[in-house]
C-alpha cells in the first residue's frame, strides 16, 4: 500500500503475532465519493497502551520468599524493558514531529 507518510516503528516488547508499531502512517488521497469526491486521506495512529500479563507458578510454602523475590526482580526488569522502549520511540516520534 503506498503512502503520503509512513512514520511508525515496531513495539519490539510486544507479540510479534500481533505486528505492534508506534506512529502515524498517512495513506495516499483517495475520493471520497460521499462528500463529492473531494480527496481525503487515512491518518492512522499507533500508541501503546497499558496492559498487564499474570504468570502463577505454585513452589514450596518454604520456598515463597525466594519465588516472591525472583518475581519482583522480573517485573523491576520488565519495566526498565518496557521504560526503555518506549523512550525510544518518544526520542524518534519528537525528531518525526520537528519534520512535519
Amino acid at each position: 500500500m503506498k503512502r503520503l507518510y509512513q512514520g511508525t516503528a515496531e513495539l519490539v516488547l510486544a507479540d510479534k503475532q500481533l505486528n505492534r508499531r508506534v506512529g502515524v502512517t498517512v495513506s495516499e488521497p483517495f475520493p471520497h465519493y460521499g462528500l463529492g469526491a473531494v480527496p481525503h486521506v487515512d491518518v492512522d495512529t499507533e500508541y501503546p497502551i497499558f496492559n498487564t500479563a499474570t504468570f502463577g507458578t505454585m513452589v514450596p510454602k518454604d520456598q515463597w520468599r525466594d519465588k516472591a523475590r525472583d518475581s519482583v526482580g522480573l517485573c523491576i526488569r520488565k519495566i526498565d524493558a518496557l521504560v526503555a522502549e518506549l523512550q525510544g520511540h518518544r526520542n524518534r516520534l519528537t525528531e518525526e514531529l520537528k519534520k512535519l
